[in-house]
């Protein structure tokens, strides 16, 4: 079954970070998308080495992985909070991405768009983890903000939920 990562093995990788996510929240360090990017593609190899997926499996997460938000470098980073307060805009974003992935990723549209419910679970879970792994290092050094609490809370809860939705999906394979 699916575990927890350690934090040891979450923050292995952080020394990599270096450009703008989080844009307008209070945080003592900031992380670019193509760190973040970065971090989403080692985790789903870390997931990925608890599990017993095909080649063709792991093949879509790390496309998914590599690609989930290339498409930011025509919108930027909206977080996710923004997109959650404002969801009239969801409508133009896909579209923004749908046209950025036919001109720059034609090849790998069905790999973006059609991935199997284990590969986009695993996306998922990679990119909690991600967040988890800045929230833990904003929390290291020093950073106590209401803020990075609320964040930090909602990730370790979307977690919990990809590691079961996981673990129900090996479950009924297995079957």
């Amino acid at each position: 079954m699916l575990e927890l990562l350690s934090k040891e093995s979450i923050m292995s990788e952080y020394p990599l970070k270096k450009i703008i996510r989080y844009n307008h929240r209070s945080r003592l360090q900031d992380e670019s998308v193509a760190e973040h990017t970065c971090f989403v593609s080692l985790f789903c190899l870390k997931i990925m080495a608890q599990l017993n997926l095909t080649h063709e499996q792991e093949r879509q997460v790390l496309i998914l992985a590599a690609l989930h938000d290339t498409c930011e470098s025509r919108t930027s980073d909206i977080p996710h909070d923004v997109k959650a307060n404002y969801p009239e805009m969801q409508a133009i974003l896909e579209k923004i991405e749908h046209d950025y992935y036919e001109e720059n990723w034609k090849t790998y549209l069905g790999d973006v768009y059609k991935p199997e419910p284990i590969v986009y679970n695993i996306l998922k879970l990679a990119d909690a983890y991600s967040v988890y792994q800045w929230c833990l290092n904003e929390k290291a050094l020093g950073n106590s903000s209401d803020c990075i609490t609320e964040i930090y809370i909602e990730c370790r809860n979307r977690l919990k939920k990809y590691i079961g939705i996981i673990n129900e999906i090996i479950e009924k394979e297995a079957k």
